[in-house]
């Protein structure tokens, strides 16, 4: 077999084509590897840059053949393994433009979903206790300076799950009132308490009120008071019923339920304590069900 040994082949007359004709059914263009894997390159006009085809790996052991697309090229089409003759590294695949399938959104698990967040637009809007998630974020509030109050705006003929997670003080409190903002009527219907302190539950004329005694100065236990609670804002039937505990009084516990029978639902609640503000870091999360 003899070798040409040229730096450049270069076509004898203008717009004609530099021709490589391989000999036998089974004959072929090869670009062979030296201390690389063979690669075909494709320049530009000016040769300053160049796209590359490269072989795969030797440790890879692959002799495939990959045919071109025998349909119409077109836009948004993918290129698609269309058919495959033979097996294994020496296959040969015709290849063809194709679209994007389909998803099979009911193969789809939840629990591969371990980094990143679903778009809220993603989420559906009808879920229910037996088809999915039951609770909807609605606020997640952490105050970045002191506040008098922290308030919610609710929908009407709805059920709210609120947590008071870090509720920090700017100064010593016994009560937490509980209240709606336009001052409607609270009625007070049970209430009880345990600890060693006397701590009830009380009902004033807008607001039931959570005897939590906080002290700022007591830092046994930490400077926090928490409570989780559910909200009612059906118009008839409104409520509220929570359990807390703060959480430098040892024996600081103490659970509540209020009710309105006003004919007008409940548009927004507000938590506020007897005695200065709360302080930065507090924070309070509203939960609406979804059901």
């Amino acid at each position: 077999m003899s070798k040409l040994n040229v730096n450049e082949i270069e076509a004898t007359s203008t717009n004609s084509n530099v021709k490589v004709v391989g000999k036998g059914t089974g004959g072929a263009c090869e670009i062979k590897g030296a201390t690389n894997d063979g690669t075909l390159r494709l320049n530009c006009s000016a040769q300053s840059h160049g796209v590359k085809l490269k072989a795969p790996s030797d440790s890879a052991g692959q002799n495939y053949t990959m045919t071109l697309p025998d349909n119409q090229i077109a836009a948004n089409k993918l290129l698609k393994v269309k058919s495959i003759t033979g097996s294994g590294s020496s296959a040969v695949g015709q290849l063809e433009f194709a679209d994007q399938p389909n998803v099979d959104l009911t193969t789809l698990n939840a629990a591969n979903i371990t980094t990143g967040t679903i778009p809220s637009a993603r989420f559906p809007t009808n879920i229910d206790a037996e088809n999915g998630s039951v609770l909807q974020l609605i606020s997640n509030t952490i105050l970045t300076t002191n506040s008098l109050y922290i308030a919610f705006s609710l929908d009407a003929n709805s059920v709210y799950k609120v947590v008071g997670k870090d509720l920090r003080f700017t100064s010593d409190i016994e009560t937490l009132y509980v209240s709606s903002l336009d001052n409607r009527g609270w009625s007070f219907l049970n209430h009880a308490a345990n600890g060693s302190s006397g701590m009830t539950a009380q009902q004033s004329y807008n607001s039931v009120q959570m005897y939590m005694r906080h002290t700022v100065s007591n830092t046994y236990l930490g400077d926090q008071m928490n409570f989780t609670g559910e909200i009612g804002t059906v118009a008839g039937h409104v409520y509220f019923k929570s359990h807390g505990f703060a959480s430098n009084q040892l024996y600081s516990f103490t659970k509540l339920h209020g009710f309105s029978r006003s004919g007008n639902g409940l548009t927004t609640i507000k938590f506020q304590p007897n005695t200065g503000n709360f302080a930065t870091g507090t924070q309070m999360l509203l939960y609406k069900y979804k059901t």
